[in-house]
């Protein structure tokens, strides 16, 4: 798999992986499960000067955990986000180059390690992006790029056989550091169908002229407009490979990325499918529609809603299982709906029927008029009289 001419092959994902190693084998073992086969992972230098031996001793078990589940990793040695910009200069070289020896030196041999990502972004920051004037974001980009030639050379020199590459944030990024890398590597985010296939046709362009094998290292990002089953589709369909960012729904970007919960339940089967290379047919030609009453059944919900629903005239009674009756009537309504898409999943209706039901006391007139609204909209949307 090193020194390869086409990486075609990375069903990759980024990962935290600073955590406790009992979290590393569950949330291993999810990735495991959609065959995926490498992790992308950050290094923070700061957390490897409060105890190297140890920092260096936990990679390791982390490569060789992952690597026990099919999966490679490509360690990233410096981040360019919110990036200490004294790091770039040359009197800190010194302490970087011991950083970075002591790390390549005792996990080289590894056979889990994939490729070396020597920074994530370098340009996404206010060093380059918010300079004061475009002189002084010229003179920061030269500094930025001796840098990274620096340290390309440097693990190079430690390691002789593994790749190295620089996650780039932007296809038109590659070509300044093109002759530092053996693999290049952009991230890609874009909107629209459009966008992100002329991204592509800038880095396979660059790939071409230069002659190395190129992958996407960051995609899918639900507030960007890049969805998981459109992001991926694309990008299988270039053959190129990948790391969607990112395997787990939890700290910051949890609302936004991330194909798992840390117990293992899903935001959307539409992003696990995607990952499988299965994709929703949106060929209005060729679509077929469920029809969610085809044999009935969605007249009998409706008529046991109505049941639940009903008023009880007499003085005399007291219903024990009032709730527990509209509740039952709102599931079958909520198994067609959801069922046969015929509602947004954002906010899917099972997750209130799961809260009215984990409720100690709740309002029965409030559940009575959410079952009602159910059966209004699942009449309606089956053309039912």
């Amino acid at each position: 798999m090193k020194n390869s001419k086409d990486y075609g092959f990375i069903r990759g994902f980024c990962y935290g992986w600073e955590k406790d190693p009992q979290r590393w084998e569950i949330e291993l073992g999810y990735a495991q499960r959609l065959n995926l086969n490498s992790a992308r992972i950050w290094l923070r230098y700061p957390h490897y000067f409060e105890d190297p031996d140890a920092f260096v001793s936990k990679l390791r078990s982390f490569i060789r955990s992952a690597f026990s589940k099919g999966i490679t990793v490509m360690p990233i040695l410096f981040n360019g986000n919110m990036i200490d910009f004294t790091i770039v200069e040359d009197s800190w070289w010194e302490i970087g180059d011991k950083y970075a020896k002591h790390i390549v030196d005792s996990i080289k041999d590894e056979e889990g390690l994939i490729m070396w990502d020597i920074m994530n972004e370098p340009t996404c920051n206010d060093y380059i992006l918010w300079a004061k004037d475009k002189e002084t974001a010229d003179k920061n980009s030269i500094k930025m790029w001796r840098f990274l030639e620096h340290y390309c050379d440097l693990v190079k020199l430690l390691d002789s056989i593994t790749p190295i590459t620089i996650g780039h944030t932007l296809a038109n990024e590659l070509q300044p550091t093109a002759d530092y890398v053996d693999v290049l590597s952009f991230h890609e985010y874009s909107d629209t169908t459009a966008k992100i296939i002329k991204n592509y046709d800038i880095a396979q362009d660059v790939s071409k002229t230069t002659g190395k094998p190129v992958i996407n290292s960051e995609l899918c990002c639900l507030c960007r407009g890049n969805p998981y089953d459109v992001a991926l589709k694309i990008c299988q369909e270039r053959e190129l490979g990948w790391y969607l960012f990112e395997l787990m729904i939890d700290g910051y970007w949890g609302e936004v990325h991330g194909l798992f919960y840390p117990d293992g339940t899903i935001r959307d089967p539409a992003s696990i499918a995607a990952v499988m290379g299965f994709f929703r047919n949106l060929n209005p030609k060729t679509r077929v529609k469920a029809r969610a009453n085809k044999e009935g059944n969605v007249e009998k919900a409706l008529a046991l809603v109505n049941e639940a629903l009903k008023d009880d005239t007499s003085i005399f009674s007291h219903k024990d299982n009032d709730l527990e009756n509209v509740l039952d009537a709102a599931e079958r309504c909520i198994m067609y709906l959801e069922g046969c898409e015929l509602v947004s999943m954002h906010e899917p209706p099972s997750v209130q029927l799961r809260r009215y039901r984990e409720q100690e006391n709740p309002n029965l007139e409030e559940v009575r008029a959410w079952t009602y609204d159910l059966a209004m909209k699942l009449k309606k949307l089956c053309h039912i009289l």
